[in-house]
């Protein structure tokens, strides 16, 4: 991520809050997290990770991906409206689950 996204990324931070029990942390790598107690799915959904022009989202269960995109957002500048456009786009994320392997 480049100086200027991880700035753009990081100003939405202060404006970020939990979300129907889903709370947002940062790795030490600098990805997004958004955890929720006594659920296996983890969702990381990073603004401009690798350089790219959206949400980079990967979901997790038990510490394995099972599925990578990119949700488009683009920042405006303002921090505020930012987060909420970002919230608006992640918060359907967290009702996504893994198909089961005995139904493939």
């Amino acid at each position: 991520m480049t100086a200027d996204r991880l700035t753009q990324a990081n100003d939405l931070l202060p404006f970020l809050t939990a979300v129907d029990g889903w709370t947002p942390f940062v790795e030490s790598s600098g990805a997004w997290c958004w955890s929720h107690p006594g659920e296996p799915l983890a969702v990381y959904a990073t603004p401009f990770w690798d350089n790219l022009g959206g949400i980079v989202v990967e979901l997790a269960t038990d510490g394995e991906a099972y599925a990578r995109f990119l949700v488009p957002f683009q920042a405006t500048g303002d921090p505020q409206a930012d987060a909420t456009d970002y919230l608006a786009a992640v918060r359907p994320l967290f009702t996504f689950r893994p198909f089961p392997p005995e139904l493939l």
